[in-house]
């Protein structure tokens, strides 16, 4: 049996599309934060081994000029350790919409911490429908909550063109 994972922009919500626009941003500012409710239709067992990560963009309707580049652009952002990049937080515990998550929980995705080669585990602080007792799990009939959104660095001139990446959620389920 398959295990559908459904993110939505609100608990029990539809599917977003394929393409979430973040939305037109100036250098040395943030994209507004975006809710990703993350559940799944397992029936057997939680689903495990949850973590993200950020890859090249590689589906429909690309606007930007080399994805590639773009995506060694983005990590290469949080390589600088400036704040900037791709930001996954996943602080729900205590949250009220429409606020975003305390921004000392951020990760930033970067090499070896938010690329294939170092995924961030979903924390358990990200579920806010069940419980569980480990990082990594959403259990049956649960739901995860976590925010994104992109800092641009200033060095980017303004007028700079489309970025785009893919945010990646990979897991295990048993059917």
């Amino acid at each position: 049996m398959t295990v559908n994972i459904t993110m939505s922009n609100q608990s029990g919500g539809n599917s977003l599309p394929d393409n979430v626009d973040l939305g037109t941003v100036n250098p040395n500012s943030s994209t507004a934060f975006q809710d990703l409710f993350i559940r799944h239709d397992a029936s057997a067992a939680s689903i495990t081994d949850c973590a993200f990560y950020i890859s090249r963009y590689s589906a429909t309707g690309y606007l930007g000029v080399d994805a590639d580049n773009d995506y060694s652009e983005i990590i290469g952002w949080g390589d600088a350790a400036a704040g900037d990049g791709f930001i996954i937080n996943q602080h729900a515990t205590g949250w009220t919409s429409p606020n975003q998550f305390p921004t000392a929980n951020d990760q930033i995705c970067s090499t070896g911490s938010g690329d294939i080669n170092g995924q961030l585990p979903l924390l358990q602080s990200a579920i806010n429908i069940g419980t569980v007792t480990e990082n990594g799990v959403i259990p049956i009939d649960g739901e995860a909550h976590i925010q994104v959104r992109v800092e641009i660095p200033s060095s980017i001139p303004a007028g700079a063109n489309y970025r785009a990446v893919q945010l990646i959620m990979s897991y295990s389920a048993t059917s």
